[in-house]
């Protein structure tokens, strides 16, 4: 497929420094008029730009937020380092582009924030899945008044402004409410939106008119859409695929307003609703045929992990549908799942927060009691995804990486958790699926987290390691780069290791591992058109 102009005008600028940096001897005085006195300097790391193909051992200047030299010569690393405020030393370890995070969510921003640049993640896109802040200009202005450690962007949900409606999550739009769902997303976007987020699943009273409609608002101002698939449970009509059945319907519907459209469009954490045997192909057909045979601007993202958060009664669709019959769709066992908090039930412990289903009973007894209003629907762990389906997924060009997570605190412990996957998804799928099960090589792995969702969401300064651009960097080892959060209390936000240096606007966020106090992140205020388009890695 044919590449944009930014990666031509990328490719020159590249090839510009390595002549520009091709002396291995200076003078003092080619020193005083050549060499840029950096604030930081990386020096003699394995530098890899996955959007140029460029892999040297080579140092990194950086001054004022961008790179300022990148060059392989002894004579001009060891030039640089002598006028650095500051070196460091990456003998031994990968420099690449800072990840880019292309499906999460804001939770306690700011703990989750701290949580996503441990694991490399420099730029994020949070208002997934339907739900969102509002109005984005507020709260915008609020985070960067209270300081960012990386760099964030948001779309609208599309929840979120039926909620502004005072609609529940059964009730459709009427004409008037739709139309000040329209409103508030313009107002949105204008003032620098990524665009509209779909929550169908986790309102099904959700129209396809109420997305088409702010689908066509959003692409008409230059955004995008993204999109937590619905669940047609309510109206079951789907196509048997083994042990599960894909609701056909739910994904004809995410690619249709992207056909009818013309919006550039992420399908969201495809192996979350995809369990069974053959449905992730399936999906993945029918998603590679849009974008390769009709030309349709979509993408996918995958977490990487084997289980998924939840809330108990959502999952089980309100209590609309027998349970028996929704583990057998999904082939999974009641022991799959477990309680992320204490339910309460009758005044007493009924089940402890981590404890795992024994029984259809025993969650049927916790449905109930929701139903008669005696309980509280708890948080659920779904360990359910099969690594098989993560590994196809994974190893097409149109699939990025999100963690789909964010901190909260537990309401029974009081303590800081979530899901393992925000604290590792970007460790995990280079050290568990691209080295231990040989996905892919390294240099294709770094394009997937950065250069490629930098392209389809059009960041042109982001997701990659080139003279002017943001010094957005993650210095890592790939022998040792791995998630070691568990779903266990006390483990689920345990830092990924063998991440050791993450730069935001070229500031050390982490050092030697360690969080420190710098804030250098920026709310990335949209004001282009995204291409959604998808660009093979370069040979």
């Amino acid at each position: 497929m044919k590449l944009s102009k930014y990666f031509l005008i990328a490719f020159v600028i590249t090839f510009s420094v390595v002549i520009l940096f091709g002396t291995g001897s200076l003078t003092a005085k080619d020193k005083d008029k050549r060499i840029p006195k950096c604030d930081i300097v990386i020096k003699d790391g394995r530098v890899m730009d996955p959007l140029t193909g460029y892999d040297n051992c080579a140092t990194v200047g950086i001054k004022n937020g961008k790179i300022v030299a990148i060059t392989k010569k002894k004579g001009w690393s060891k030039a640089l380092s002598a006028q650095a405020d500051k070196v460091v030393d990456a003998s031994g370890l990968v420099v690449a582009p800072g990840f880019i995070n292309t499906h999460t969510h804001e939770g306690m921003i700011e703990e989750s924030m701290k949580v996503f640049v441990r694991d490399g993640i420099t730029s994020w896109i949070g208002g997934n899945c339907g739900s969102s802040y509002y109005p984005l200009s507020d709260y915008f202005d609020e985070m960067e008044s209270n300081g960012m450690y990386n760099n964030y962007g948001s779309l609208t949900g599309l929840n979120t402004l039926r909620s502004l409606e005072g609609l529940d999550v059964f009730t459709p739009a009427n004409s008037e409410q739709l139309a000040s769902m329209v409103y508030h997303l313009a107002q949105d976007l204008q003032n620098g939106g990524f665009g509209v987020s779909f929550g169908s699943y986790y309102g099904p009273g959700c129209t396809y008119e109420e997305m088409l409609a702010t689908a066509q608002e959003s692409v008409s101002a230059g955004g995008m859409a993204a999109s937590h698939i619905r669940d047609n449970l309510f109206n079951a009509d789907g196509i048997g695929m083994g042990d599960y059945i894909v609701n056909a319907e739910a994904l004809d519907e995410a690619i249709q307003t992207s056909r009818e459209t013309g919006i550039p469009y992420i399908i969201s954490h495809l192996t979350d609703v995809t369990y069974g045997t053959g449905t992730t192909g399936y999906a993945l057909g029918v998603i590679s045929e849009a974008i390769y045979g009709e030309g349709l601007r979509l993408a996918v993202d995958v977490i990487g992990s084997d289980s998924f958060p939840n809330n108990f009664f959502t999952i089980l669709r309100y209590g609309t549908v027998p349970i028996p019959y929704l583990l057998g769709l999904s082939g999974a066992q009641i022991t799959d799942f477990q309680v992320t908090e204490d339910v309460i039930i009758d005044g007493g412990v009924y089940m402890e927060a981590y404890e795992y289903f024994s029984s259809i009973d025993q969650a049927q007894t916790i449905m109930d009691a929701i139903l008669a209003g005696e309980t509280t629907s708890p948080g659920v762990l779904c360990h359910i995804i099969k690594p098989a389906n993560t590994l196809l997924a994974l190893a097409e060009p149109f699939v990025f990486i999100g963690n789909d997570g964010s901190v909260r605190k537990n309401p029974s412990t009081g303590e800081l958790e979530g899901h393992p996957r925000a604290a590792g998804a970007f460790a995990r799928f280079l050290g568990h699926w691209v080295r231990d099960h040989d996905l892919m090589n390294l240099m294709e792995a770094l394009y997937k987290t950065s250069a490629a969702p930098a392209l389809w969401l059009g960041l042109q300064e982001k997701g990659r390691l080139q003279i002017g651009c943001d010094a957005d960097i993650v210095v890592f080892d790939p022998d040792t780069i791995i998630d070691t959060a568990t779903t266990t209390p006390g483990n689920m936000l345990s830092p990924p290791e063998g991440i050791y240096y993450v730069l935001v606007n070229g500031a050390l966020v982490v050092e030697d591992g360690i969080l420190t106090d710098e804030k250098p992140g920026r709310v990335i205020r949209r004001n282009w058109s995204i291409p959604g388009i998808i660009y093979e890695m370069p040979n």
